[in-house]
């Protein structure tokens, strides 16, 4: 009977020690599990530094550089007036070209050629250095959907190359263009004849 009664006490112990293990272990593994609340960092300084977003904010489309207006008036080859959306009128001049000033030969097929391009329509604007020209009028690279207005009146003969320090973002792109229509065989357009001479590569801007 002693032999029974001790056999039995083991088991007991036996089974009490299994079972504090058991929940030893899974009071261990619970806690590994935690989350931590997000703190957030300090940086050198002791400023606060805020953590990424767990969950991925939708971020916007981001919009076309440069300003957009309305072309009302084609003044001559070079030079066009634009309504901005807020209802502001400004005189606009093309950097880094030349065209021939009305009353001038072929001022006239400068202009309308011009016209063609970008009359009535929204034009999208590009600032260079410079804002304004002695004259009071902005200087910007105009565009009329992926078409680039400037280059393309130098590269149909209308306009030549013009360039006046600091506004030469695209000086290099104008010279070409006026040598190519010069050296073309299609008679691009009126103003520019086969010339032996280099195309000019300074010229006051607003003249």
């Amino acid at each position: 009977m002693k032999g029974k009664s001790a056999i039995k006490r083991f088991f007991a112990y036996f089974l009490l020690i299994i079972s504090i293990l058991v929940l030893v272990i899974a009071l261990t593994g619970r806690g590994g599990k935690e989350e931590k609340p997000d703190v957030p960092s300090i940086d050198q300084q002791g400023t606060p530094v805020s953590q990424p977003q767990r969950v991925q904010e939708e971020t916007p489309p981001q919009a076309q550089e440069g300003e957009y207006a309305t072309v009302i008036e084609v003044v001559d080859g070079d030079t066009i007036k634009v309504r901005f959306p807020d209802g502001r009128m400004e005189a606009l001049r093309y950097i880094g070209i030349n065209a021939p000033e009305m009353g001038q030969p072929y001022a006239s097929e400068a202009r309308a050629f011009n016209a063609s391009l970008v009359s009535g329509k929204e034009v999208r604007l590009e600032r260079d250095i410079s804002e304004r020209d002695r004259y009071g009028r902005l200087l910007r690279y105009v565009y009329v959907g992926s078409l680039f207005v400037n280059a393309e009146l130098v590269a149909k003969g209308y306009a030549n190359a013009a360039i006046y320090p600091p506004d030469v973002k695209y000086a290099d792109c104008f010279v070409f263009l006026e040598a190519q229509a010069r050296n073309s065989s299609l008679a691009c357009g009126p103003f520019l004849p086969s010339l032996s001479r280099p195309p000019r590569r300074v010229r006051l801007v607003g003249t």
